[in-house]
């Protein structure tokens, strides 16, 4: 993760793999837990935040789909699924630019991806990645 970053390997304290792991996890644990430290260390460093949309972003959000998509989405279908308790959407801000975001629609027990958009200029930096994991994890909390 930090060599991601742009940390030197040098700087990188490691441990050596005779190690033994005292808690005993298997690798989803540990790749959940890299996840949620990658999230952060993004925020950290880049002013980062995810934020729950609404209907006052609802021009950001037309932005990121004309931007990212060949077909977007129409404004009256963005407005009503922003306006629609069965849609979740959420924003990655940085620098206080919405940057991506995500929407689901929420059905009983189940949860449905639409879109994750982001910008071009914001790509391969973790955006979209972060969006899913916070979506993810959205989606576990409900059930």
């Amino acid at each position: 993760i930090l060599l991601s970053y742009g940390v030197e390997k040098d700087k990188i304290l490691s441990f050596d793999e005779d190690i033994i792991d005292p808690y005993m996890c298997n690798d989803d644990v540990y790749l959940q837990c890299a996840n949620i430290i990658k999230h952060n260390i993004f925020k950290l460093f880049n002013k980062t935040d995810i934020i729950e949309l609404g209907i006052e972003n609802l021009n950001d959000v037309l932005t990121l789909e004309n931007t990212c998509f060949s077909t977007p989405q129409s404004k009256e279908n963005t407005e009503s699924s922003l306006m629609n308790e069965k849609y979740k959407y959420i924003g990655f801000v940085k620098e206080r630019n919405i940057v991506g975001y995500c929407s689901v629609f929420i059905t009983a027990d189940e949860a449905y991806i639409n879109n994750i958009a982001v910008l071009p200029k914001e790509r391969q930096k973790g955006v979209g990645s972060a969006l899913l994991s916070d979506i993810l994890r959205f989606c576990k909390d409900m059930s």
